[in-house]
């Protein structure tokens, strides 16, 4: 159970069948918004609720086999300080005689995806200017790599998103936001969702809802205007669950009253925004913290010394920069870093 939209939608729908079995699970201290929502949800209806601690291992070896396995076994789109996080959470679950309900996808019920297209480059799509496009689908990894690799992955990036623009509809048929859900289905779900799927598997049952061919159909055959500002959700509130629209909601770290309206609920948080911070969970910091010493000496290893693809003075920066100068914004740069670094091991091996 999370703060948010979609595990609220598949609660409404369970506790419209009246069953007795339904448990609720998650994760974080007391202080975390999913918990503190969760705890209101749980004593509304009268669920069983377990919270987890995000727990890991502080075992250094430990630590590192299980972010290889993890990361060898087809993950490399997940950094290897997430697959952590991953890990401390389903291997906390007892599942002999349960299944997890994910509810992730939950965002083509209320076209909550790719926004940045949707507001910024709606122009860029119709036009088909793919360069220009190109910056609202692009996430930056961090700078680890020599330049001249740097230049030759955007070339390939930019190769790609032209064929895959190629073998979409046309926009201007089928409509921006249409355009936006399938290209959020057809890239996420190989590239992503099923990777990570595959491994969480292995950990426990899962069953995802809005990812079934169905439900992922029908929601593509839904008009636009009943998607917009969660209209699907409160009518299915509506009907099996009115209560849980007066309990408040998560967003990006602050708990926030329930709404529909996107432009409330942006100029809500950024008014709050002021008041205070957002929680933040602090477990990646930590695992860092842990992984200080490892990652000390493996930039100094024969691997990074010697790679032709990393660059160990990027990477000597990024470390001093982290840890000696406390910059917190280069934790993701050194968790994809370390993710590369494992794949780029395990290659020289072989």
């Amino acid at each position: 159970m999370s703060g948010g939209t979609d595990s609220r939608t598949i609660l409404a729908s369970l506790l419209y069948t009246k069953s007795s079995n339904i448990e609720l699970h998650t994760w974080g201290d007391e202080n975390e918004p999913d918990v503190v929502i969760s705890k209101f949800i749980s004593k509304k209806y009268n669920l069983f609720l377990t919270r987890f601690n995000l727990a890991f291992t502080k075992n250094i070896d430990k630590l590192v086999e299980q972010a290889k396995k993890h990361t060898l076994n087809g993950n490399l789109v997940l950094s290897a300080l997430a697959s952590q996080e991953l890990i401390g959470r389903y291997s906390k679950l007892d599942t002999s005689n349960s299944v997890v309900i994910d509810g992730g996808y939950g965002l083509l019920t209320r076209r909550g995806n790719y926004n940045r297209i949707a507001v910024f480059g709606r122009k860029a799509l119709l036009n088909a200017n793919l360069p220009e496009l190109m910056k609202y689908v692009s996430l930056n990894r961090g700078d680890i790599f020599f330049d001249e690799v740097e230049n030759k992955l955007k070339q390939y990036r930019e190769e790609i998103f032209i064929n895959f623009y190629n073998s979409m509809p046309n926009p201007q048929k089928i409509g921006v936001e249409n355009w936006i859900d399938l290209m959020y289905i057809r890239t996420k779900t190989p590239n992503l969702a099923a990777v990570n799927q595959n491994y969480m598997d292995s950990l426990c049952e899962n069953y995802m809802p809005f990812a079934q061919p169905d439900i992922l159909n029908l929601l593509l055959s839904i008009p636009v205007y009943l998607k917009k500002n969660s209209m699907i959700n409160k009518a299915i509130f509506a009907k099996f669950a009115p209560d849980l629209t007066k309990i408040p909601m998560e967003e990006y770290g602050f708990i926030i009253p329930f709404g529909y309206n996107h432009y409330r609920d942006y100029i809500y948080k950024k008014f709050i925004s002021i008041l205070k911070k957002p929680y933040q969970n602090q477990q990646r910091y930590q695992i860092l913290y842990t992984l200080k010493e490892y990652f000390f000496d493996i930039v100094e290893s024969d691997i990074v010394r010697n790679s032709n693809i990393i660059d160990q003075n990027k990477i000597r920066k990024i470390l001093h920069k982290y840890y000696n100068k406390n910059e917190k914004s280069y934790a993701d740069t050194i968790g994809w870093w370390f993710t590369f670094n494992i794949w780029d091991e395990w290659k020289n091996r072989i």
